[in-house]
């Protein structure tokens, strides 16, 4: 067991599967993950916390978002340039899911006993709002609501 306050590191395991190494320990799920770093669920690590959960949970379908305002530009500069190509059914676009709300996307944080934090769809890429209870099993992941465009 780990004293609780070494620095996490996300890597693969010997079958490539996502784990996160804690000192000399290795963990595969977010519940071991806090029992084995529990300096995780601290407001400064956040961010910490997020890069781990996500790796465990989602390996690299997702990327957390560090900054929110790089972020924003990035997908409305993106989406405004689809505007004008042809559906392609292999090539997604993002304004073929509407416009997401991603104003109300920010950096990690703790929320009382729980991590909240925002990825993106390496695919589609798409954000999403991750909570994650503290003690739970997995984090919740959630497509970003829509707006009025």
């Amino acid at each position: 067991m780990s004293s609780g306050s070494e620095r996490t590191a996300t890597v693969l395991d010997a079958e490539g599967a996502p784990v996160v190494r804690i000192g000399e320990n290795e963990v595969s799920n977010v519940a071991a993950l806090i029992d084995a770093a529990p300096h995780l669920k601290q407001p400064d690590a956040a961010e910490e916390a997020a890069l781990a959960v996500n790796h465990l949970c989602e390996g690299s379908d997702f990327r957390v978002i560090l900054n929110p305002d790089q972020f924003r530009e990035t997908y409305l500069t993106k989406r405004a340039a689809e505007e004008d190509k042809p559906w392609d059914q292999n090539r997604p676009r993002l304004g073929d899911y509407g416009l997401a709300d991603v104003d109300q996307i920010a950096v990690p944080a703790t929320d009382g006993d729980q991590l909240i934090f925002f990825v993106r769809d390496q695919y589609t890429g798409l954000p999403y709002r991750v909570a994650l209870k503290f003690g739970a099993e997995d984090a919740d992941y959630q497509p970003l609501p829509t707006v009025a465009e």
